[in-house]
């Protein structure tokens, strides 16, 4: 009885975060029922959206959060994205490869550009951010250059698969395995944390940061990069952007990212991406049954953000105060 309270009292966090998702279903459920008369999944197409655009969020809020957990805000993965579905999309086409070659040769190029910025982050020592505007510019030039009209997969024979939802389902849930056993139970994942803990005395123990920031940037390139030809696999169209836009393509992950890196108190951001995702999404379809305008959409969605924010900087902020009450303590007993 005491090993099970025992048990209940150190997971009871992870517990809570976990049913986060189901509380914000009833909640949203109950309000849209109450003032629209109508409910969040009422047809076999709303289950089949819900689970295409979770996938595809899971894989791009594991692209913004390797490197966000290491204090890097790489904000050129949208122009990642489109070198991965103008070039490498395109080329896939151009050579007759089906659906198979599509995919690997986006993530190749997805990869090639990841690599390439993780090499100029570590060669040039610039901020992260300002390294990626320069390279986000770069990746939309060269993109849009090689396919001003586009990257088009509808009414493409054999590409349809691309949209299928169990194919997409699929990769969201492998992608999660794959982190899971990556972040939480190799050695690269203990050397990610030692890196974000200290990069100092992680060094001093051998890890080797440079190299291990480059493999990073190429695994984010690889997430983005499948991530988008899913969603193009989708929508049907990936069009050429210009003028940092791009960086709106994974904006829609940053909500979710953020909610995740303060839930990892509680349970391991592995898990607390999906957790995130599907809470946002879940807000997301209860706020397009309200039918509001775009811009107030857009006020909500950047309102959560803030106060995501806010509570993130709370929550350091106390974590760092009751860090340092222990370390006066300790020294006070010595």
């Amino acid at each position: 009885m005491d090993q099970s309270k025992n048990r209940f009292k150190k997971n009871k966090g992870a517990v809570i975060v976990t049913c986060i998702p189901i509380v914000t279903f009833i909640v949203i459920e109950l309000v849209c029922n109450i003032f629209t008369g109508r409910h969040l999944i009422e047809t076999s197409l709303d289950v089949t959206n819900f689970l295409r655009q979770v996938s595809i969020n899971i894989l791009a809020g594991y692209a913004l959060l390797l490197n966000m957990g290491n204090g890097r805000m790489d904000i050129s993965l949208g122009g990642q994205k489109l070198v991965a579905c103008l070039i490498g999309g395109n080329l896939a086409l151009s050579m007759g490869m089906g659906v198979a070659g599509v995919i690997l040769m986006s993530i190749l190029f997805g990869m090639i550009s990841g690599l390439l910025t993780g090499v100029l982050y570590v060669t040039l020592r610039l901020p992260a951010m300002i390294l990626g505007i320069g390279t986000a510019l770069i990746f939309e030039a060269v993109a849009a250059a090689y396919a001003p009209e586009g990257f088009q997969l509808y009414g493409r024979q054999n590409m349809g698969m691309l949209s299928n939802v169990t194919l997409i389902t699929i990769c969201g849930v492998v992608s999660i395995a794959v982190m899971y056993i990556l972040m939480d139970k190799s050695k690269f994942g203990i050397q990610y944390r030692a890196i974000a803990g200290s990069q100092k005395i992680a060094h001093t123990s051998g890890v080797k940061i440079y190299g291990k920031t480059v493999i990073i940037y190429c695994i984010c390139g690889a997430l983005m990069s499948l991530s988008g030809i899913l969603e193009t696999g989708v929508s049907g169209y990936q069009s050429p952007a210009m003028n940092l836009s791009s960086i709106t393509i994974a904006f829609t992950s940053f909500v979710p990212v953020f909610a995740a890196m303060i839930m990892q108190k509680w349970i391991s951001t592995v898990f607390g991406v999906p957790v995130a995702v599907i809470t946002f999404r879940i807000l997301t379809m209860g706020i397009t049954l309200f039918r509001l305008p775009s811009a107030a959409s857009a006020v909500i969605t950047m309102g959560v953000l803030v106060l995501l924010l806010l509570i993130m900087n709370l929550v350091t902020a106390r974590e760092k105060k009751k860090a340092e009450g222990l370390r006066i303590a300790a020294a006070q007993q010595a």
